[in-house]
């Protein structure tokens, strides 16, 4: 994934040596790295760039480059013939992607963030060895139809940009195991998430989505679910269907009701429903026999469910508002399970 790099003003190059261990070297210019006799693996550009320079980049072989400030408006034009495998790009407004990245079809890796891009351009599907795309803090409201076309791809991270829609279309990609789509505007989940049948882990934290799908229970492969931070009053029933699931995180939602076959949900090991509106548990919670951390703190309960009997339970979150009693019979059958009050650990 995309990682920050230093903000030093320089090219920095890591090199590995024979005995496989890496470490840096620091270029004053390109013509300085060109000549290093080592093998490179990575080069980072900061800040302007001599444009004369760029072309050396031609002549030297390495994996990963990254380009930071205005070396994105410097290089990135003259990318045509460079033989890569990681490109990270970031904190400079750059708007359009040129499509000279989509030329160098040895990519398997573009992480970009902090640019005022607004669309992914159709060449995309050039990249046919691309496995993963980071897409964050940008301006990104659509993507183009064709991931079908993008057979290797298997992670995307689109978080912090401007969809209101679920962009569904990165779903073609028949190998797609992990989507993040954190902080947008998106509000629905929709019926194209049935597209998604080799799906993992699914991260939309910090959206407004007010409804599911039901075709969300096809995901049979899905293992982790975020939803926390949205505006979801209820959830599907079909999301019980989702056998292989063991975390699923609804904190700050307004949930009034979990649906009445939740304990069916036989991997489920842990669960967030802090902060939500709920007023009790269906009866199958106590099926929940996976259930290891559960979340209850902030909901305004009104019959407290007997949690002893979800055996496994190791840690478990609640407020000042569930009854002493009801908590002791918990100590007593459960001594292995720390108990915490508004976030303090239960002596």
């Amino acid at each position: 994934m995309y990682k920050n790099k230093r903000n030093n003003w320089c090219i920095v190059v890591i090199l590995l040596g024979v005995v496989s261990q890496a470490f840096s070297y620091k270029a004053a210019n390109l013509t300085d790295a060109v000549n290093y006799g080592g093998k490179l693996e990575s080069i980072t550009l900061t800040g302007p760039q001599n444009k004369d320079q760029i072309e050396l980049l031609n002549n030297m072989k390495f994996q990963r480059l990254t380009l930071i400030g205005e070396a994105v408006d410097d290089v990135l034009p003259l990318l045509n013939n460079i033989n890569i495998e990681c490109l990270e790009l970031g904190r400079y407004p750059i708007e359009k992607i040129p499509l000279s990245v989509f030329s160098n079809i040895n990519l398997k890796t573009i992480g970009i963030i902090d640019t005022n891009i607004q669309s992914i351009p159709k060449e995309i599907e050039n990249l046919q060895k691309l496995e993963i795309l980071f897409f964050k803090n940008s301006k990104l409201s659509e993507v183009p139809d064709n991931f079908d076309k993008l057979t290797n791809l298997m992670y995307v991270v689109l978080s912090s940009n401007n969809f209101d829609t679920f962009p569904w279309q990165v779903l073609k990609s028949s190998s797609l195991i992990d989507i993040g789509l954190d902080d947008n505007a998106i509000s629905v989940i929709p019926d194209q998430i049935a597209m998604a049948s080799n799906i993992v882990s699914m991260t939309l934290r910090d959206n407004k989505i007010q409804s599911i799908s039901p075709f969300i229970g096809l995901l049979e492969n899905l293992t982790s679910l975020t939803l926390s931070n949205n505006k979801l009053t209820t959830l599907p029933e079909e999301l019980t269907l989702l056998k292989r699931l063991s975390t699923l995180k609804l904190s700050n939602n307004a949930l009034e009701k979990l649906p009445d076959s939740i304990g069916k949900l036989s991997n489920l090991g842990r669960l967030d429903l802090s902060n939500n509106c709920l007023t009790n548990l269906p009866v199958s919670f106590a099926d929940l026999q996976m259930l290891y951390t559960l979340y209850l703190a902030g909901n305004p309960l009104t019959i407290f469910p007997d949690l002893e009997k979800n055996s496994n339970l190791k840690r478990l979150y609640l407020d000042e508002n569930y009854p002493k009693d009801k908590i002791e019979v918990i100590r007593k059958q459960l001594p292995l399970c720390q108990i915490y009050i508004n976030g303090v650990i239960l002596k």
